[in-house]
């Protein structure tokens, strides 16, 4: 269970870290139009759920694998990358550059996080 805690706490914590000093930036500078001006329990709500989705990810499919860092990079980069095609397909301004950098990140978000677990947690 302890290992479960730890990586959900990793995982949320450099997500945290690449939103606030990475994404947001990135995003504000040419997605400012598009972004939600939704309530805050709207907000708290779907985070909420959007985060709870991908953690099942990470401890259904990532953690229990015999290879967790490779598997990590390859279910992080289809989750984020499914995301980040799609606002691709539908938002013009949402660029290329965008839809690489969030598809590559959920890649090194997973396998980071089943690294340092697998490290923690021999």
């Amino acid at each position: 269970m302890m290992k479960y805690i730890v990586a959900g706490c990793i995982f949320l914590l450099l997500d945290a870290m690449w939103i606030n000093f990475f994404a947001l930036p990135l995003y504000k500078s040419t997605l400012l139009s598009l972004m939600a001006n939704r309530s805050g329990l709207e907000m708290a709500v779907a985070t909420g759920l959007c985060y709870g989705l991908l953690l099942l990810g990470l401890y259904w499919f990532v953690l229990p694998s015999i290879s967790p860092v490779r598997d990590g990079f390859i279910f992080g980069a289809v989750v984020y990358g499914v995301f980040a095609l799609t606002n691709f397909i539908v938002f013009d301004a949402w660029t290329i550059a965008l839809t690489l950098s969030d598809g590559l990140w959920g890649g090194v978000l997973y396998a980071v996080t089943a690294a340092i677990v697998s490290i923690l947690f021999v």
